[in-house]
Order: structure tokens, then sequence, then C-alpha cells
């Protein structure tokens, strides 16, 4: 039972191999920019499982991103016009 248990968590926490952090930062950059939550959202959140990336990193990243997109929205709509 111990044996399951700690593979389950290894599994959740991701890989620490440098491909598996640098998905984790690129797929995470990419969530925080999409906008809502629809179809290419839930791709590239599938797209993060399945590669078994770094979760901890993947979730700093799409945080990081979002509010990076979220405090620049003024001069986003000012480059819009």
């Amino acid at each position: 039972m111990l044996a399951a248990s700690r593979k389950f968590a290894e599994g959740l926490y991701g890989g620490h191999q440098p491909r598996d952090v640098a998905l984790a930062v690129a797929l995470g950059i990419l969530t925080g920019a999409l906008c809502g939550f629809n179809v290419s959202w839930a791709v590239v959140l599938l797209a993060a499982v399945a590669l078994n990336v770094h979760t901890r990193l993947f979730l700093a990243a799409w945080l990081a991103s979002l509010l990076f997109w979220w405090m620049s929205r003024a001069w986003s709509e000012t480059v819009g016009r």
C-alpha cells in the first residue's frame, strides 16, 4: 500500500528532468496567455498531464503568465486600437 501511494505522489508532482521542467514553463506560459476556460485551454492542460511536467513549476508559470497578462491589459488595449 505504501509503495502504491508513493508512486501516485511521484506521478502527481511530475518529472524532474530538464525536458519536464522546460515543458512545464512553456505550457504554463501558454495556459496563462489563453483567455477563458475553452477547448484550447483544456488541450494545453491535458498536454501538461500527459507529458508529466513538473506540477509546481507548471502552476507557478501559469500564475506568473496570468498575472502578467492581467497587469498589461490596458497596454494591450491601447496597442490594439
